[in-house]
């Protein structure tokens, strides 16, 4: 089968989640004999070979590419350009989409060659314009149900001198003549509600035109029936973290409060939407029992990321330790030393690799409702789930741990394990056939 991998990000120098997916992706089904083809999104441009697959290099943020206002939610004239004789050259039997922000049009050009197409659902922005399903005012959002409710977040979301532009570009009469000036010399101007319902349009043609989509988690399938998509066309395919992250590595000696402290820890970007807020004014409020550390482990803190945080609020037996280099197996090493994860999203996360990683591990859990992947996560039997955003509530699962630590070997022992290699080649092996087998189904 020639399959066709369409995603934002590819290059072996990225590091993140839907970058190593798409690599592991092209390596698994090379192995099994089918050929692969990659188009990424690049600072670079040109086709170079990576790991035995041709990676097309579109540079979708060049400087000499203007893009309109919200324009990775419509079609782009540049990437069609690309699109157009790159299936004059070569012609998939399947498109598989990861991340398809900039690149949405090699897909929509597939379809109307008749081409099957598989749409892995990375993040919300096949549904949002804000992309996590967190409106503009920082609380969670059910969805696109109107165009005002979406025109409402993003007007919030614009600075003042966009509001202006915005106000100006909606009178009745003038507005409308300035827009129609406008939009023919400068691709860049501001008018919400237009721009909103054309990008809300646009993405429900896309998801018309999509065989199937890829949910790794039931939150994520629930959330597409809701606008639009039938369940049939979604299949539910967990995430496959890597063999490297699936080697259990040697727990901490000793037990919390006893003979060292108790360990908790936090992996990702230290920001507001991942809960870095939520998550130490919780751990600086709470009343723990025993001396305890907080671990961050991430990338995303360029200065001393202790100089923001008044440590003389914290009290004598706790401390936070930041770990800002390490990679690959130490960070599997790290987890593995840590008697809890903590994973505080304030956001609509899809599936939250490091609920996986810290689970191969055999750590417990403290999650948010929003993770879509907490299903994972048996409530007071292998960790926590608390309400998304909710201090109080992640306080209380902090305490617990800390009065009675001896539960957490009881939930290490009913952790469920990742998903194999094995299993996950198999089951999406399965989903490429069957769109190729149905795919008349949807012409």
């Amino acid at each position: 089968m020639r399959i066709l991998i369409v995603s934002l990000f590819a290059e072996a120098n990225n590091f993140s989640s839907s970058a190593q997916n798409t690599r592991f992706l092209a390596s698994t089904l090379l192995d099994r004999g089918h050929e692969i083809r990659v188009v990424c999104g690049s600072e670079h441009e040109g086709d170079v070979w990576q790991d035995g697959y041709l990676l097309t290099r579109i540079p979708v943020n060049s400087p000499d590419h203007k893009k309109a206002w919200l324009g990775k939610w419509n079609s782009d004239a540049y990437i069609k350009e690309q699109a157009e004789p790159y299936f004059q050259e070569w012609h998939p039997d399947l498109i598989y989409v990861g991340a398809w922000n900039g690149l949405i049009d090699f897909p929509l050009l597939g379809s109307k060659l008749g081409i099957p197409i598989v749409q892995m659902v990375h993040d919300y922005s096949i549904l949002c314009l804000q992309i996590w399903l967190q409106d503009s005012w920082g609380q969670l959002c059910s969805g696109p149900k109107s165009i005002e409710k979406c025109s409402a977040c993003i007007q919030n979301s614009l600075g003042w001198k966009d509001q202006i532009k915005n106000q100006i570009l909606s009178l009745p009469i003038f507005g409308n003549i300035l827009r129609n000036i406008l939009r023919k010399a400068h691709p860049y101007n501001i008018h919400v509600d237009s721009a909103v319902t054309k990008s809300l349009s646009f993405m429900e043609n896309y998801r018309q035109k999509v065989n199937f989509f890829i949910a790794q988690s039931p939150m994520v399938k629930q959330k597409l029936s809701e606008y639009g998509v039938s369940k049939e066309n979604i299949r539910l395919l967990p995430q496959f973290i890597g063999e490297e992250k699936l080697t259990q590595y040697s727990r901490s000696a000793g037990i919390p409060g006893e003979d060292r402290p108790l360990y908790i820890l936090f992996i990702g970007r230290w920001t507001k939407l991942k809960g870095s807020k939520l998550l130490l004014d919780a751990y600086s409020e709470s009343q723990l029992a025993l001396p305890t550390e907080l671990w961050v482990i991430t990338r995303s803190v360029k200065q001393n990321p202790l100089s923001n945080i008044d440590l003389e609020k914290l009290a004598d037996n706790k401390a936070i330790k930041f770990f800002t280099n390490l990679s690959g197996a130490d960070v599997s090493r790290k987890i593995a030393k840590a008697d809890l994860c903590v994973v505080p999203s304030t956001m609509m996360e899809l599936a939250s690799r490091v609920v996986l990683e810290a689970m191969a591990q055999k750590v417990p859990v403290i999650a948010s409702s929003s993770v879509g992947n907490n299903y994972l996560i048996n409530n007071g039997k292998n960790g926590r789930v608390f309400q998304t955003g909710d201090k109080d509530a992640l306080k209380l699962c902090l305490e617990e741990i800390s009065g009675n630590p001896a539960q957490l070997h009881e939930w290490s022992r009913n952790l469920l394990v990742p998903i194999s290699k094995e299993n996950w080649a198999e089951k999406i092996n399965t989903i490429f056939n069957e769109a190729l087998t149905n795919a008349e189904r949807f012409v």
